[in-house]
This record gives structure tokens, sequence and C-alpha cells, in this order.
């Protein structure tokens, strides 16, 4: 066994602490923040201090929230805190504790920050990075939380309070945790308030504010304390009088002001249809379902009479039904909607607009399965959201420019959002003409009502801004505000940020036209956008190494250093172009050297070469000396003098047995006169009688009327070449069995004794282009459960039934046990029951959802029946019935391929299998409860269903995924090899591309997006991915993780070009154009970065091709060895040899501590035959320490 270094991991052991920390607004959020903590002792993890600092000036809050977490376990851990932020807010300050010290953050671009953040974390080192995901979503990793160890982290944001009403601004701050904390703490400060401040009667927690000089205080302290409570007090403001703040930056004077704004209602046209578009995906579950209901029926009273059309938003858009609501009444519609079940990731690019006058879209903005763009409509669409975890920048955005308005639930109240739905929105139409005046937002067309807010910069000290509202392109209103820094200046909020995070909401609106621009404001600024991210390193050396820039406590330290040394080293940057020539010589040189496999000459002894007419021949061989007494051994040869493998030694009477391995060698145990049968399938039988030698040969000749046998099994259906040794599957399970055939006698033993293994219990017919009826059929040998019978009672009657072409003619009785017809016999462990269901039907690898007389006889290869107990496991209740597998002649052509069936044992897999096949999808929902943040359950039960035939179910339960983790790789990556698989290319380019996109310095996401764009169709963009995968930079310290994959990308460039000869290869070298095809090509890949996985490929001669074995006989070469990672690994052979070739894993274990789930595993296999390559996809998880994991085996 290996020896790695890892860290075990128990996959279903994770602990999501719901931690409501610091938010700001009018609304309490539904949802709340994550701490997730990995391992079986995660409830170790726990925080034991929060202490939150809140400063409120004019209409601005700046919070900051100072959390503890303390590890009262024994090992080093590490923790993953997610957190949503209202609307328009973004996090400005990061600070963790090193070496018992806070440090402050600094901007870096978002991947750069990635790449670091993973280089420095491999040398045990405690790096921080705080980073914007999906949405307004933002995610930081705690680590290491040390063994009775504790690590401090701050965060701070800067918010608009919104006006509760024109009198009062209103703050709220809900502070919730499941345990109790050692201490609790909250200081709040209110500058410049007109009044005291007034705590609501909404309030759970009561805190006095007493005046202090030029501002209110309160404060609270608590010990041993289990938060719960809310805080909610209102401002009172001035009315009509503007609130504004300078700030003097170079003889520039940014300007931040805020005032109440209200114009005119004017209602709009009633619509006559309304298109009610409702994300009932995953993500969306947790959504205040009545806050958007109360909304609905507040609409619906206020228009009366409309028609409306209900269409749902998940991994499909599917239209519902229309509703007539009349005087109000829609009481259906709201049933509906209460019982609306959330499933799926969710792709906008599904949507369709029909001709309805508006469109209300209540969603959470996040498209995980396709991009965020909505179709061009010239109909208003008004987008409602409920959710904190939400894109409003993009709700926002697809609302306005369709002259509809965005409702942010979590802010307006229930009147603001009515007023949204049915009037005509007052609009900011820009300033009256200054050129003094410049950057100024929000941008022109924001609907506003109520408190509005503006920024901007001003070339004078002292200036005028005239704000311009109205309806359409007409001003109706004008607001003059005065300037004036001498008197307006402020040194308690950086005004500049403040502009600088309005301009970034703006430009966000279309972030990728803007991502530049983005980028060089939240560095400049220290503002976390979705490409820029705060990061905090150890020690000055890593920021000198990296090249960032550190915060203020190491600023001179840094210059000191890069004065003194000018040529300071830097992190080493390297790409694998670096190594492709080296990688491309020693593959080169080794497919020139054509390795051609002999196999073992026969050796010098009697060979008995007889035949006669009779099936079985005979002859007499003395025993000899050199062989221990009471065994019998030598070889058996084919007709040419080549070894046979596979051939079936009987020693009669007794019934013991053996096979022939690889090289047609035996070893039996007889006694002198016992009479040994060889027989083998397709050729005569040879019966020997055994005297004093005791070391013989045997040659064997082909039957010409023998039909070639087929085998089903538990994983699927094994068709090889006609000179190919018949498979074996391993383990044997239930309806395993030896098949002996002597003398036309069937003989069965048990499935321990060495022999002949066939699982699955298969009926087999095989159906030839041969003459029928004139000439003798073989009676081979066939296994029904523990029973057999002979292959001629089933051959004989298909090949009779050629003439009215009807299949079912052909297993009509023939099959021990079952009936093809309504009334079917169900073959289950021993027991016959009969039901009016029908077997299903497996045709090419696919259910079939016709009649088998559909099927006309001619165009079949084989069909077989399999009867027992695995054909529940594969096919579920849909195959209670048996199962029948028909192979056509087309897919036989190039059927060398069977992968194992993913069958994990799981308790609800066991329970939707014993379900009627009606209640399984109900069965999911109530299964899902217990697994909902689960990737594996969503995996497993999603190639349930799709092994029963049910695609769309499947890819709706697989698409979960998307929605379980926010800017989650990994999870895309399973997501993405599950596609493949399943052909559905359009949505695996989408997953593929959104993983480049995080993490465009891999070599393997590079890679992995090429393959799914060459399953695409898009050969030429697959090749130029190929050769960026080659070019991506990443630090030196990563060079375990991404070097070595220059072996399979080579490969994968070399066997595009040949498959697609028009590629334009000009960006390749052309020594690298040399064409190197091989037999058969084996990757592993898998998804989790630090994951010891293993590919082993055992070849027909049983050696055993893997790392540390890299170079076999016959001419199997293998790659580099990734500990590392995600791979791949890859075993190529240029000359394949008859036989079978075994795929296995060994999985040693992780040592990544984040909750993603098992590891997902994909195989890719292409084999070459005349110059045509076929290639099968294979994905399955491995949950555990496991080895000889098999994953596929290939006949060849």
């Amino acid at each position: 066994m290996k020896s790695k270094m890892f860290m075990p991991v128990n996959f279903q052991s994770s602990l999501k602490l719901l931690v409501v920390l610091f938010f700001l607004g009018t609304k309490i959020f539904a949802q709340s923040p994550e701490l997730t903590v990995k391992g079986d002792d995660a409830e170790k993890v726990r925080m034991s201090q929060l202490k939150v600092n809140v400063k409120i000036v004019g209409n601005i809050a700046y919070t900051t929230a100072e959390m503890h977490f303390f590890n009262s376990g024994t090992r080093q851990m590490e923790a993953e805190l997610i957190f949503p932020l209202p609307e328009n807010v973004s996090v400005s300050r990061y600070a963790i504790d090193i070496n018992g010290k806070l440090r402050e953050a600094v901007p870096v671009n978002k991947n750069k920050g990635k790449q670091v953040f993973e280089a420095i974390e491999h040398r045990r080192v405690d790096p921080g990075l705080l980073e914007k995901v999906d949405g307004n979503n933002f995610k930081t990793r705690i680590y290491p939380l040390m063994p009775n160890g504790e690590r401090i982290v701050v965060i701070g944001y800067e918010e608009e309070l919104s006006a509760s009403d024109k009198d009062n601004l209103v703050y709220q701050l809900l502070s919730r945790y499941p345990k109790k904390l050692d201490k609790f703490e909250i200081n709040v400060s209110v500058l410049g308030a007109a009044a005291k401040p007034v705590v609501s009667g909404e309030s759970e927690t009561e805190i006095v504010f007493s005046k202090w000089n030029q501002s209110f205080e309160a404060s609270e302290k608590k010990e041993n304390y289990q938060p719960s409570e809310k805080l909610l007090f209102k401002i009172p403001i001035q009315q009509n009088i503007p609130s504004v703040v300078m700030q003097d930056v170079g003889g520039q004077y940014y300007f931040y002001g805020n005032t109440f704004v209200e114009g005119a209602k004017t209602a709009k046209k009633t619509p006559a249809s309304i298109g009610l578009i409702w994300d009932n995906s995953l993500s969306c579950q947790n959504c205040d379902l009545k806050k958007e209901l109360d909304l609905l029926d507040a609409y619906f009273q206020k228009i009366k009479n409309t028609k409306v059309t209900l269409y749902f938003l998940n991994y499909t858009f599917e239209k519902q039904r229309e509703f007539v609501i009349s005087n109000g009444n829609w009481t259906e519609l709201k049933a509906i909607l209460e019982k609306t079940r959330y499933d799926g990731g969710t792709r906008f690019s599904q949507i369709n607009f029909e001709n309805q006058d508006e469109y209300l879209f209540f969603s959470d903005g996040l498209s995980s399965l396709s991009e965020n763009i909505l179709l061009k409509t010239k109909k208003p669409i008004y987008a409602i959201t409920s959710s904190v975890s939400a894109d409003f920048a993009f709700l926002n955005f697809s609302a306005t420019k369709t002259g509809g308005n965005f409702i942010n639930l979590n802010q307006a109240n229930a009147q603001t959002a009515l007023d949204k739905l049915t009037n005509t929105s007052l609009k900011f139409l820009g300033i009256k003409e200054n050129l003094t005046l410049t950057d100024l937002f929000p941008m022109e067309g924001t609907s506003t009502s109520g408190n509005f807010s503006f920024s901007g910069i001003s070339l004078n000290p002292k200036n005028e801004i005239t704000l311009l509202f109205g309806y359409g392109n007409e001003a109706v209103l004008e607001r003059k505000i005065s300037l004036d820094a001498t008197i307006q200046n402020t040194a308690d909020i950086n005004v500049e940020k403040l502009w600088a995070q309005k301009k970034i909401a703006n430009l966000e609106l279309q972030y990728a036209k803007n991502a530049d621009e983005i980028e060089m404001l939240g560095k400049k600024f220290g503002i976390v956008t979705k490409n820029t991210s705060l990061i905090v390193l150890e020690n000055v050396r890593d920021y000198i190494m990296y090249d960032i820039l550190p915060p203020a406590e190491l600023r001179a330290e840094f210059d000191q250093i890069k004065k003194q040394e000018r040529d300071a080293t830097l992190a080493q940057q390297k790409n694998n172009w670096e190594n492709i020539e080296s990688y491309f010589n020693s593959i080169n040189v080794w497919w020139k050297q054509n390795l051609q496999y002999s196999k073992p000459k026969a050796v010098k002894s009697t060979v008995v070469n007889t035949r006669s007419n009779n099936n079985v021949s005979s002859t007499t061989l003395r025993r000899s000396a050199g062989v221990p007494a009471g065994f019998v051994s030598g070889f058996v040869f084919d007709e040419d003098g080549a070894p046979l493998p596979g051939v079936n030694v009987v020693v009669q009477g007794v019934r013991e047995g053996a096979a022939t391995d690889f090289d047609g060698k035996f070893s039996v145990k007889a006694s002198e006169n016992s009479n040994l049968t060889f027989s083998f399938i397709g050729y005569e039988s040879v019966q020997v009688n055994v005297r004093r030698n005791n070391q013989i040969s045997v040659r064997m000749y082909p039957n010409s009327h023998t039909l070639s046998e087929v085998v089903t099994t538990g994983y699927g259906t094994i068709k090889g070449d006609p000179d190919a040794a018949l498979t074996i599957d391993e383990p044997v399970g239930t309806g395993s069995a030896v098949v002996i055939e002597e003398d036309n006698n069937v003989y069965n033993t048990a499935p321990q004794s060495t022999g002949r293994l066939i699982t699955g219990s298969p009926v087999t017919v095989d159906i030839k282009d041969k003459k029928v009826g004139s000439e003798k059929l073989e009676e081979a040998v066939v296994v029904v459960g523990y029973g057999s019978q002979k292959k001629s009672d089933v051959t004989g009657a298909v090949a009779n039934a050629s003439k009215s072409k009807d299949i079912s003619q052909a297993l009509e009785g023939k099959v021990a046990g079952v009936q093809i017809g309504e009334n079917v016999t169900d073959l289950n462990k021993g027991y016959l029951s009969n039901d009016s269901r029908k077997q299903l039907l497996i045709v090419d690898g696919q259910v079939y959802a016709g009649e088998l007389t559909d099927l006309n006889l001619d165009d079949i290869e084989s069909a077989e029946v399999v009867k027992d107990a695995s054909r529940i496991a594969v096919y579920g209740p849909s195959g209670a019935n048996g199962v029948i597998i028909i192979t056509t002649k087309k897919k036989s052509a190039n059927s060398v391929v069977q992968t194992k069936s993913w069958n994990p044992d799981r308790l609800y897999l066991k329970a939707l299998a014993s379900a009627p096949k009606e209640k399984q999808y109900d069965l999911y929902f109530e299964l899902r409860k217990a697994n909902e943040r689960n990737p594996s359950f969503y995996f497993d039960v999603a190639h349930f269903f799709y092994n029963q035939g049910d695609v769309k179910k499947a890819l709706l339960i697989v698409s979960n995924i998307a929605d379980l983790g926010l800017e989650n790789h990994q999870l895309y990556k399973t997501l993405t090899y599950t596609l493949r698989q399943w052909k559905d290319y359009q949505d695996a380019v989408f997953t593929a591309k959104q993983v480049v996109k995080w993490r465009e310095h891999e070599p393997q996401s590079l890679r992995d997006y090429a393959l799914t764009l060459e399953d695409a169709g898009k050969y030429q963009q697959a090749f130029d991915e190929l050769i960026k995968s080659l070019e991506v930079n990443y630090y030196g310290e990563m060079s375990g993780q991404y070097e070595g994959v220059e072996d399979v990308i080579l490969m994968d460039i070399n066997r595009l070009m040949a498959e697609h000869p028009n590629l334009k290869t000009g960006k390749l070298n052309k020594k690298y154009l040399a064409k190197m095809p091989v037999d058969i090509r084996i990757i592993m890949n898998w998804n989790l970065m630090d994951v010891d996985l293993d590919l082993h490929v055992i070849e027909p001669t049983n050696e055993e091709c893997y790392y540390a074995h890299p170079s076999t006989q016959i001419g199997g070469r293998f790659s580099k060895d990734f500990t590392e990672g995600y791979g791949p690994e890859q075993y190529i052979i240029r000359n394949a040899v008859k036989g079978k070739y075994q795929i296995k894993t060994n999985f040693f274990g992780e040592t990544e501590l984040t909750e993603n789930g098992p590891s997902t595993v994909m195989v890719e296999i292409y084999t070459t035959k005349t110059g045509k390559v076929s290639r099968t996809l294979k994905t399955i998880q491995i949950d555990k320490v496991k080895e000889n994991e098999t994953l596929a085996e290939i006949i060849w």
C-alpha cells in the first residue's frame, strides 16, 4: 500500500452554525450566515465572543463585528464563514489575528488572492482571504484553528440607512447564535442626530441612549449569554433639510448627500394579462414566502381583475396554467404557490417571454447553470426578491432597462413595494448642467421613492447641485442643494470610499463591460468586489514574495527590505509550457518503440491434437515425473499453437475443475485413470484420459457451428472479440455460478469454486447472420438464477422466429420464470409472482419506451434477460419484472467497454427502490429533508432516476448541486463530469466555463473546459483551450498540484488533431504535430484539490500498471502520480493485446478540510480500432478509504 500523508475525514459529519451577526435595514433577514466546520468533532468549534460597534453619521452607518472562534478539540481545524450583505453594500474592512495581534487586510485581484492563499496554505501557515461570491454574498476561511486555540476575525462595512418615514431613519441589528457566548458586547454612537434616537417597541434589546458631546451613545455588555434578540431604533431627521458631508482629497472635493424626495403618485395602466415567473429552484427555498404572497395579495386587491399565467423556473422553464383573477380573488393561484416545491438549479437562459402586458419576476437573481442574462422584451419586468442572498444588481438592471421596477422586500415596506407595482415610478433624471461637478451617482433613470442619496466630485470647495426628478423624460421636480467643504467637511466618514462604493454599484450593473474599472476601484479603496478580494499574509516576506502592498503597520519594513534588496526574490511563476518538450520527447520515444508483445511459445510436451466428428474428442496420456502426485498440469493451445486462456478443465465424476490462465496454463487435482474434459465456447471439446503422464498439452479447434456468447452482468453488457476470453466480474453476487459443459450434460458448481464466473444471472440470446434450422446448434450453457438451461433451447427459438421478425416469439417460454406479454411472471429471490407489468427494455444502453414487438429482428445482435436481484440494484423497481437488454448490430460493433454501475449502499436509495415508481419523486422530497446540504444525496438519487430512464428528473435533481455552494468549483466539477457522461453538453460547457472563470490558473480546469467544448462540437475552440492550459501561470509552491498534467494534455492535443485534421494548429510547434495513436487510453480525474487517488490498470497478463510500476511488458505506460491536486492520471498502450483490462482506483484519503462532499471520480476511456476512436465516460463518488475499487473493464 502506498504511504501517504493525509487527514482522515468523515464526509457525513459537519457542523453548520447559523450565525446572525450584524445586519442593518428595515427587515429581519430570513437567511443567515453559515459557519461550516468539517469533521466528527465539528461541534468543538464555537464562537466564544462577539463584539459589535456601530457608528452612525447622517444616514451612513459603519458597522464592525469582532468574532472570536474557539477550538476546544484536540486537532487542528478549519471553518468557513459565508454571509450575505444588503443591497449595494460591500465589505470594506477585514482583519484576522496573526501571532495574537490583529492585522488588517489589503486588496488584491481575486484570482491572484486565491493562488497566493492556497500556495501559502500548503506551507501550513495562517493567511486570511475574504472574497465576494455570487450575488451579494461573501466568504472567508478561518484557518488554522489550533487545538484549544482562538482566532479573531473582524469584518466591517458601511451602509446607507433607509427611511421608515419622512421623519426618521431606522437602524436594525439582529444578533442570534445557537450557543451561549462567553462575552457579548454592543456599542452604538450616533453623531449629528436632530434628536435623541428612540428605541422601537419592536426591539427585543433595551439600550439607553445618553448625550455625549455632539453624539448620542449607548452600550450593553453581557456574559454567558445566548444572543437571540434584535435591536431596532429610529433616528430623527430634520424635514426637508438635505444631509451633506464632504472630504478634500488632493484638491478634489468628494461629496455625499441624502434627501427625502416624494413626488405625486401617478397610477399606471392596469394590465390585462400578467406573466408570473416563479423561481422554484433550490436556492429560493428560503425566501420569505409570506412577504411575497402579501405583496401579491395587495396587488390583486388593488387592480381587481386580470389574467395571470404562472410559469415555474428552475432547471427548466415551464408554463403551468392560466388563472382569472376576478374582484381580487386569487385563492386558487395562491394555493398553488403555497404548495410549490423547490428543486433544482436555475437556468435563466430557458426563460421565454410571451405576449403578456407585464411580468412579475420573483427570484433571487442567481442563475447557477446559465448566464445571468434575460432575453429582450418590450414588456416591463418587475423584479421582486425577498432573499438576502441575492444578485441585487442583476435584478435591478433587468427591471430598469425594461421600464419596470426592482422591489427588494428586505428593505421596502409593504406600501412602498405596492406603490412600485401600481404607480409609475419617479425617476432620477440627472442634474442641471454644471461643468464643475463630475462622476455623479446613481445613474440616470434610477427609480426613487422617499430617501434618495447621491455622491460625486466637485472641482470647487463651494458649489451648488440641482437634482432633477420626473416621469419618462420630463422633469417635474427639482431639488437644489448647497455644497460647502468649509462647513460640511468630516473626518468621521470616508466620503471618498462612499463615492467609490456608489460608483462600483453602478458599474456592476454591467459587470462584464466594466470589470477592469471595478477591479481598479476595489483595489484602490480596499472594497471587496466580484474581482477584488481582501487578503492577510503572515509576514512581510510573503508580501514581498507575492508582490502585494502590505497594510500600514508593515509598510516601513516592506519599503526598507525592498530598498536594501533591490532584487528581492519574488515567488516563482511557472507554467507547463516550460516542460512540454521533455514530456513530448518522453512520450514520443515510448511510442516509437512500437512494442509488440509476443505470447509464450508452446512448451515441448505431448500435444493432444485429435479431432473427430463428435463434439468431444478423446485421447489417453501417461503420467510423467516432475509434477506432484495427485495433480495434472499443462497447457492448452488453439489451432495456431497460441495459448488459449479461459478454457474449462473438468475432472469427470468428481466435478473438480480449473481454468487456464492467460498463458493457457492449468493445474488440476486428478488421480490416475481420471478423464479430463477441456471445453471452451466456440471450440470443440476435448476429452483426455490420464495414465502415468501428469504434464500434458492440449490443442483445440473451433467449432464452425458455434454461436458466440454474450454475458450480461449487474453492471451492464460486455461483448468482446470472437477470439477474446469471456469476461469475469468480481465479486460474485447473487445468481453467480460456475458453468461447466461435459458431454452435453450441465454441471453447476458453487460460486466459490475455481472456474468461469458469470454474475447477474443472464439469459443470453445471440442472433447472427447464420443459416439457422439447416445447421446444428451447439449445446452451449446459459445460467438462469442458480439453475441453468441449454443455450440451444433459447437460441434455436430465436432463429426459428426469424421468419416472423418478432423477437418476443424468440423469448416467449424459452427463459425460465419469465413470460413476454401483458401478464408477466416475476422471478424474485426464488418466488414467483404474477402482475400486469411488463419487463423493462434496454436498447443499446438506453431505456426503450416502445414495445418489444416494435423491434426488427434483423437489426438485433443479441437479446438478454436479467432476472435476479441485480435488476433492482441497477434499474430500480422498473426492472422488478425482469430486464430485457437488446444490443443492435450497429451498437455491438464498438461495444468493448464495461463500466461499473453507480450503486452505493445508501439507505435512501433502498427506500426509493422499494417505493412504487409513481411515488418515488414524492419520497425524494421526504428523504431530502435530512440530506439537503449533502451533495452525494443529489448525485446518488439523480443516478437512480437516470438508470430508470427518467433523464429529465435526473438532470433536475443533479442540478441542485449547483445551488449548494456559491462559486464552489469542486461541486461544479462534479456537475461537469456528470453532465458530460449524460451527454448534456450545453450545460456542461457552462459549468466547466464557470470553473475556469473561478480557477483560471489551473491547467486541469482548462482541460476540462476544452474537452467539454469538444463534446459540444466546438473543435477549434477546444484546441485553443488545450494550448492555453499549458500556458497559464501558477506559483511554484503549487507544482505538486499542476505539474505533470502535460503528459495527458499532449495526448489530448494529439488525438484531437488526428480526429479533426482541419484544425488551425499555428499556435503549436510543428514538432508536436507528430501523430501518436494508441489502442487504449485511460484517464482518471477527480474534483477535490488535496485528494490522493491512484489509477491502477491490470492488464490481460495480470501485470499491474500504476504510479510505482509505470511500464509493463506488453507496452503499457503510466503518467505522473498526483498525490495532490485533481490528477489526472493516465494509462496508454500503443498495441493492446487481447484480453481484459481492469480499471481500478485506490483512495487513500484527503487533506482538504472544507465540506464539499465525497470525491467525484471521472474515468475517460478511449479505444481505437481500425482508425476509429470510441470514448466512454464514467463518474462515481468515493467517500472512504478504499483499495481496488473497480471503475470499468475493457475487453480487447
